[in-house]
């Protein structure tokens, strides 16, 4: 029989072992690459330095002259310095998209993670992030906040806020996953989508459902209060 006092040692040191190794457990961390700061940081005589490195973002059919009179375009300029205010601390976010691709790679073992790149495009709201296998494009110029568009129908700028970014992220991420049926019918239409709602949910359990639905909140808990009469109607 084990005395108690040899059992409290052996167990004390296979603790401190335990403890040791998970305090040794390297942090999961995100590279996320700034363009936009890259980019008017920059001047034109080391352009082409980042033209070589981001030789995807700036097309050929362009000249160098048209890149370098974005460096002096007043309205690009205000764009990104409203952006580099909003987006100074990126870590948030960086967060929520790392807890993405790490659920991402327990479900689907063959996904990579993609090279992040943030810009500002200047793009259509569609287009606002962009997935392409192993690239993840973020244009932060479409998430300056409601207020900041005011052209716009408000059903469109009510997602144009800094918040939105991990589900759009998601909810890109989940479309490639997600098979799109030939059906053309309401009914596959209403399923396909409701697929990719499921796992985006799943993918974002930080973000509140107005969000992960494009809404507002007192829209969603109209319809929660109403759910009844909802599917009544329907039946």
């Amino acid at each position: 029989m084990i005395d108690y006092k040899i059992y409290s040692v052996i167990l004390c040191f296979f603790s401190i072992i335990f403890i040791g190794c998970e305090s040794k457990k390297p942090m999961e961390d995100l590279v996320i690459h700034r363009f936009e700061n890259e980019f008017y940081n920059s001047n034109e005589q080391n352009l082409k330095l980042l033209v070589k490195k981001y030789p995807y973002l700036f097309p050929e059919q362009y000249p160098m002259e048209t890149w370098k009179s974005f460096l002096k375009d007043s309205t690009r300029l205000s764009i990104y310095d409203t952006s580099s205010r909003i987006f100074d601390n990126f870590e948030p976010i960086s967060k929520e998209i790392l807890e993405i691709f790490l659920k991402l790679e327990t479900i689907f073992p063959e996904f990579k993670r993609p090279k992040i790149i943030t810009l500002n495009s200047q793009s259509e709201y569609e287009n606002r992030v962009i997935y392409a296998d192993s690239l993840l494009f973020i244009s932060l110029d479409s998430y300056l906040g409601k207020s900041f568009y005011p052209e716009l129908p408000e059903y469109i700028s009510l997602n144009m806020s800094k918040e939105y970014i991990s589900n759009d992220v998601a909810e890109k991420m989940s479309q490639n996953f997600i098979y799109k049926p030939n059906d053309r019918s309401l009914l596959a239409e209403m399923i396909y989508h409701g697929k990719i709602l499921f796992l985006n949910k799943y993918l974002t359990p930080f973000n509140k459902s107005h969000i992960k639905f494009h809404s507002d909140l007192s829209k969603i808990n109209w319809a929660e209060e109403n759910e009844y009469n909802i599917w009544s109607f329907f039946y």
